[in-house]
């Protein structure tokens, strides 16, 4: 008789490209959201019930993490300083990162889920308390899921 499992949060990692091209491994997640978007678009025939449409409009992408070291605050540093160098046309605030989730399967297998298009925005180094993980968050917006 076959056993009937279910997945579990630890069974998922991902990998960030960020937008200005630097590779970082999220290796302490605590929490992941994904939320997929859609523009609700309405049609009200005068004869007929209302229609609705949703059409896909990106995708909304959290990470919550234990701080391991410096690398998280280094890229967003790095994204940051290039904004205030070059502006508008700086390649780290440009819809052109990429993020990889990869998830351990029941039966031994693995998905990939992969986003292209995505900005990311940094919370901050973390809260820094007395014998307590300090927790960082990363949020994104992706244009694609793949």
């Amino acid at each position: 008789m076959a056993v009937d499992n279910f997945t579990v949060g630890r069974d998922g990692q991902a990998v960030l490209i960020a937008p200005n091209g630097t590779r970082f491994d999220l290796s302490k997640i605590t929490n992941f959201q994904h939320t997929s978007e859609y523009q609700t678009v309405t049609s009200r025939p005068l004869n007929t019930p209302k229609q609705e449409r949703y059409l896909p409009d990106g995708h909304r992408l959290k990470f919550d993490l234990d701080r391991r070291d410096a690398t998280n605050e280094a890229v967003f540093k790095a994204i940051e300083q290039g904004w205030w160098t070059i502006g508008t046309a700086d390649p780290g605030t440009s819809p052109s990162g990429t993020c990889y989730i990869y998830i351990n399967e029941i039966d031994g297998s693995q998905t990939t889920h992969q986003f292209s298009g995505v900005t990311l925005k940094f919370g901050g180094i973390g809260d820094w308390k007395t014998e307590s993980a300090v927790k960082q968050t990363i949020e994104g917006h992706a244009q694609n899921w793949n």
